[in-house]
């Protein structure tokens, strides 16, 4: 499918994302048969490293890795980075100010 001009200024398109989970996934230093396991505890449902696999894969276009799995995965690689990357510019900006003025907290509370 041909994505619109004006389409491809928001999110990440497929071979985007599953480039990017790949990406975080090798990042993470668990192999995916863990991150698959430890998404599979915290969904209760079942998440094979196939699974993972067929995501990540060029060939497989199919096989489209579901958005309600984003955090699941976050939490497994312990990385947020692909959360950060689907939410506005303003959203990252917001982020990121929160987490300055936490470290400011710390830092007067010492």
């Amino acid at each position: 499918m041909d994505i619109p001009n004006t389409a491809k200024n928001f999110g990440l398109q497929d071979s985007e994302l599953r480039k990017l989970l790949s990406k975080l996934i090798r990042q993470s230093n668990h192999k995916r048969r863990q991150i698959a396991e430890e998404m599979s505890r915290l969904t209760g449902l079942h998440i094979s490293e196939r699974m993972l696999n067929d995501w990540t894969s060029e060939y497989h276009r199919s096989a489209r890795f579901p958005a309600f799995l984003i955090e699941p995965f976050c939490q497994a690689i312990r990385n947020d980075e692909l959360q950060r990357r689907l939410v506005s510019e303003r959203l990252r900006e917001l982020i990121d100010l929160g987490e300055k003025a936490e470290r400011l907290l710390k830092r007067s509370r010492r």
